[in-house]
Order: structure tokens, then sequence, then C-alpha cells
């Protein structure tokens, strides 16, 4: 059963489908090898690991601030405040942040030094 008529390509499509596969006949497209495939879904995995890590840190930082405006909330100006929330926005965009001795994400891996 037919839903409805066949539509055909317009001559405009006709004309740059056929250039299009031309083209690819021209260059010689293939489909990718396996091992091109595997690389792509290396660095696939690596991009999503890589934002997945910036996404932690952030919101690591993002729970730090609200500790410590909980904790520290009547002695807290409103400026100061904005200045804390203002790390994470810089940490949101710079995913990328240079690493220091000074950082809380090392603290997490001399913990696991000292409990080794």
């Amino acid at each position: 059963m037919e839903i409805g008529p066949k539509r055909r390509l317009s001559s405009y499509r006709r004309y740059w489908k056929k250039k299009r596969e031309k083209n690819d006949n021209d260059r010689g497209c293939k489909l990718p090898e396996s091992s091109v495939r595997e690389k792509n879904m290396e660095i696939l995995c690596n991009v999503f690991l890589w934002f997945f890590y910036s996404t932690l840190a952030a919101s690591a930082v993002a729970l730090l601030v609200m500790v410590i405006q909980r904790l520290f909330h009547r002695h807290l100006s409103a400026r100061l405040q904005h200045a804390l929330w203002l790390i994470v926005l810089v940490r949101l965009l710079l995913p990328d942040f240079p690493s220091s001795p000074a950082s809380i994400f090392n603290v997490a891996t001399h913990i696991k030094m000292l409990f080794r």
C-alpha cells in the first residue's frame, strides 16, 4: 500500500547529486578503513574524557564555593560572594587550566598516596 505518490527529484537536485557522485569518484573516495575509524573513535573518546574532567573540575569548584558561602554567609559581603562565583565562571570558560601544586585537585592525589 503506497502512502503517497513517489517524489521525483527536481532537475536541480538531480544535477547536484550527479555532480557530487562524479566528484566523489574523481577523488577516489572510499569508506574509511577500520584503522582510521578506530583513530577517529579514540580522538572522540579523548575529547569526551577531557570534557568530562573539565565539567567535574568546575562542579568541584562550584561545590567548594557553595560550602564557603554556607559557612561564612554572615561574614561575606556581596562583592566577595560574586568574586567567588567569578572563580567558577573562569573555571568553566577556561577548562584546560594550568595545574599547580596548590590546587584542590592535587589534594585528592596526596590523600590517595597517604592511604597506600
